[in-house]
């Protein structure tokens, strides 16, 4: 069975495709060779502008350039704010970068987290969530 590339427009086989389960041919609708062409393109610009896409996406979320982050995090001595240890959640090969923590009503920036204690604040700033969880830890211990 032949499938047409959405790319290059040649026809080849279904073999010449990624498998997709979520679409209804079951392939991709690029073929290797053209996806593995546009990853490696693209891929390679990330990489050479990822300080500058990190420092856009500061800007866009938190009103942040880099330099700023960057003062937080020689203030905080590059530990998270709330543990005071460094990050130690690897991600695609490296340490992670601390989190931004801010307040999601105001927006206004508090400090450089460890993914950890981001995602720990995050439940407690959940005041119903916390409530209940208190209420079932106290139903089980007495």
């Amino acid at each position: 069975m032949l499938r047409r590339c959405s790319k290059c427009k040649k026809f080849k086989s279904l073999d010449k495709f990624y498998k997709d389960k979520s679409k209804v041919s079951g392939v991709t609708s690029h073929c290797k060779m053209c996806k593995d062409k546009y990853i490696k393109v693209h891929q390679a610009g990330r990489k050479r502008n990822s300080v500058y896409d990190y420092d856009k996406r500061l800007r866009v979320k938190y009103d942040l350039t880099l330099k700023d982050y960057n003062r937080m995090l020689e203030q905080q001595k590059g530990l998270c704010a709330i543990c005071k240890q460094p990050e130690t959640c690897i991600q695609s090969g490296k340490v992670r970068r601390l989190t931004v923590d801010h307040n999601h009503l105001t927006g206004k920036v508090r400090g450089l987290l460890c993914i950890i204690c981001n995602t720990k604040l995050g439940v407690l700033e959940n005041r119903e969530f916390v409530d209940n969880a208190i209420d079932y830890i106290k139903d089980y211990d007495t």
